[in-house]
């Protein structure tokens, strides 16, 4: 008997809509841990981006849309580079 995930991942939109929140997630983690590494806070990074801190926690807590160009600006503001990786997906 297939699993419930098993069965959902059947689904395109699913997978899509998956492959999303795991590539944002992992995004705003490594964000996450660089400021932490780095002793920056919300209020400093909004400061470096010319946002308010509420942008930043809006950005965090994902009840703001967070788009390539805001994902490039954080990255950037951390003095970092943004790079996206391709890797092959299983075949359906």
């Amino acid at each position: 008997m297939a699993s419930w995930l098993s069965k959902k991942m059947e689904d395109p939109e699913f997978r899509r809509l998956l492959a999303q929140e795991e590539f944002i997630e992992t995004f705003l983690y490594r964000i996450d841990d660089e400021m932490r590494k780095r002793g920056v806070t919300r209020a400093e990074l909004a400061s470096r981006m010319g946002c308010t801190p509420n942008s930043i926690i809006r950005i965090i807590n994902r009840t703001k849309t967070l788009t390539a160009a805001t994902m490039v600006d954080i990255a950037l503001s951390l003095g970092l580079k943004l790079k996206i990786e391709w890797e092959m997906m299983e075949e359906r």
